[in-house]
């Protein structure tokens, strides 16, 4: 480069190429579209088939908490149950004031029996 205005430039192309690269609009870079596309649905395909089993775990989980509540739901009726039994078994209160019964706690019941 005798100037700095020259630009050496050492481009070795056919015709053919030329005219392609002219009508592409740019010069090929020989990328393979082919294994591009291959590679893309592949994972395409693996991202909705994640998804798809996401969405049945999920209604899955679902369903298992739902029918999972109905039981514990039982429990918690089961152990209201108790707990009233429990408080009836242990506090005074009027089972008919009419006929004059009344509800005294076990414990002190079962003490007046054995006094007597």
């Amino acid at each position: 480069m005798s100037d700095k205005n020259e630009l050496d430039l050492n481009i070795e192309t056919t015709d053919a190429e030329l005219v392609a690269a002219v009508k592409h609009g740019v010069e090929s870079e020989g990328l393979q579209m082919g294994p591009i596309m291959k590679w893309s649905a592949l994972g395409t395909a693996v991202v909705a088939i994640f998804i798809v089993t996401l969405l049945y775990v999920g209604k899955d989980a679902y369903t298992n908490a739902t029918e999972n509540t109905g039981t514990t739901s039982t429990y918690k009726k089961i152990d209201d149950l108790n707990r009233d039994a429990e408080t009836i078994l242990t506090s005074y209160g009027v089972v008919d004031a009419e006929k004059g019964i009344y509800r005294i706690p076990i414990e002190e019941a079962m003490n007046k029996i054995a006094v007597d």
